[in-house]
């Protein structure tokens, strides 16, 4: 068995829109790989299949591939390593989505652990799984856990060349949380951070800016000025029907906002 064939097999399929395929050979590869005891292709096939069992909201099924997964790496003696994070943070992103966010963050933590012990502390995976915790602990409403998450993250993206709009994304986030926690006057200074480092690289073309536009607004209707607030919000609306279309939810909820706010 050759994992380079097999993957390749599997993303024809998938091309090919024949997914159901594409299910049935990862699973005939995976009993194949089981029989000959190879386990270095039980543990990607394993991801692959879980990858695509959560992509179809079939979670449960997702879950004891990854487990299988967890298993291989063990005996291959392959813990603490790069492929046991990466397991991890498939195993854990299926908790995530499946609404479980407590059990995700044990996961997620375990994995970052493992990054941090590999000296991936400047890495810009770390940066992404805090980014991760940190929507996780809003989930659960722990806003002072999410801000710490994402100051992990930012510690890192400030590091890193080339991750300006990274950078740009966690300020309107922590805004985000600033503003759930009633920090009005911090959440305005973060969001204002956002806008310039975009203002100073992509602008409004980026597809991250209409939330950093949507952010200001909330935290002006909060301060009370409804005008401004409005502004920002007819703003984020004609960014929004651009990069997501007008019959998007995102751009629906924003319209009956401004619908409201300006009657």
């Amino acid at each position: 068995m050759n994992i380079n064939e097999i993957f390749a097999h599997i993303d024809e399929l998938f091309e090919n829109k024949q997914a159901e395929k594409a299910e049935d050979y990862m699973i005939s590869c995976l009993k194949r790989a089981e029989a000959e005891g190879r386990h270095d292709i039980i543990i990607p096939v394993c991801n692959e299949l879980g990858g695509y069992y959560r992509a179809t909201g079939r979670y449960e099924e997702g879950t004891p591939l990854y487990q299988k997964a967890l298993q291989a790496l063990e005996i291959l003696n392959l813990a603490n390593t790069e492929h046991h994070a990466t397991t991890l943070i498939n195993y854990g992103t299926n908790y995530a989505v499946k609404g479980e966010p407590e059990a995700a963050l044990v996961i997620f933590s375990e994995a970052a652990d493992i990054f941090k012990k590999l000296g991936f502390s400047q890495d810009y995976r770390l940066a992404a799984l805090y980014n991760n915790m940190s929507i996780l602990c809003q989930d659960t409403e722990d806003f002072d856990k999410a801000m710490d998450y994402l100051s992990k993250a930012l510690d890192i993206l400030k590091q890193l060349t080339d991750s300006e709009t990274e950078v740009a994304v966690t300020y309107t986030n922590m805004a985000q949380i600033l503003l759930k926690k009633g920090q009005i006057d911090e959440a305005f200074t973060a969001v204002k951070k956002s806008l310039e480092i975009f203002d100073s690289t992509s602008g409004e073309n980026d597809v991250h800016y209409s939330s950093a536009v949507e952010t200001l607004g909330q935290i002006q209707l909060t301060m009370g000025d409804i005008e401004k607030s409005i502004e920002s919000f007819k703003y984020a609306l004609e960014l929004t029907a651009r990069d997501y279309g007008p019959e998007s939810l995102a751009y629906k909820a924003l319209s009956d906002t401004v619908n409201k706010l300006s009657k």
